[in-house]
């Protein structure tokens, strides 16, 4: 696990996570960050471009039914890659971080059974 700091005036903060535990890691972090806060939770995620039809759908409609299911806020995918990279960030915003994360862990069950196109990754990286 790694972590990378885009930029210093910002609280924004990339980390890498790889291995079978991504979901235990983004959990503990997800209820540190927001132990205090009664707001709405935000999760932002870089994946790679190859996996956002998997989440959006035809037309948005697998992303609408996942908003609704999970009562969230918002789920949504950016449009275009960032900057020197095929990843995209995928936004979700909900009132209950238990939504977010079994939203999140259907994501991920959908991903692993995509078989992946090996085209060649490239992680954002600002620097």
């Amino acid at each position: 696990m790694t972590t990378d700091q885009i930029n210093e005036t910002t609280p924004e903060r990339i980390l890498t996570i790889i291995g079978p535990h991504h979901l235990d890691v983004i959990e503990k972090i997800l209820f540190s960050v927001y132990s205090l806060s009664l707001n709405q939770y935000e999760l932002r995620i870089l994946l790679h471009q190859s996996y956002a039809p998997l989440i959006l759908g035809k037309l948005g409609d697998r992303a609408k039914i996942l908003r609704e299911k999970y009562s969230l806020h918002t789920l949504t995918i950016h449009p275009t890659c960032a900057p020197y990279s095929t990843e995209r960030v995928l936004l979700i915003q909900s009132l209950s971080l238990e939504k977010i994360l079994s939203c999140l862990e259907e994501i991920f069950i959908n991903i692993n059974q995509h078989t992946y196109d090996d085209d060649e990754v490239l992680l954002y990286n600002e620097m």
